[in-house]
């Protein structure tokens, strides 16, 4: 198996609602580091996975406002406290 792995990272800014988060109900900041794996089992014709340029293209594209809102709303619908307002 032969991997190839790109980082970025996103920054959101965003509150709690609940007294239980103290300080956190103010608007602050929070940074997240996203991976992207991308995988063969095999190498192409040109002995490489992916086209690194690219897999990073795509890792950015994906990164946007809209489907960072996105990700967070996923990410509290599972937690027990309501989700934040962005």
């Amino acid at each position: 198996m032969f991997a190839v792995e790109v980082r970025d990272h996103v920054m959101i800014a965003h509150s709690f609602r609940g007294d239980v988060f103290g300080p956190a109900q103010a608007l602050h900041g929070a940074t997240f580091v996203i991976d992207a794996a991308f995988m063969a089992a095999t190498l192409d014709r040109n002995g490489i996975v992916v086209d690194i340029g690219r897999a990073h293209q795509v890792l950015k594209d994906i990164l946007t406002p809209s489907t960072t809102a996105t990700w967070m709303r996923c990410l509290y619908s599972r937690a027990s406290t309501p989700p934040p307002s962005f």
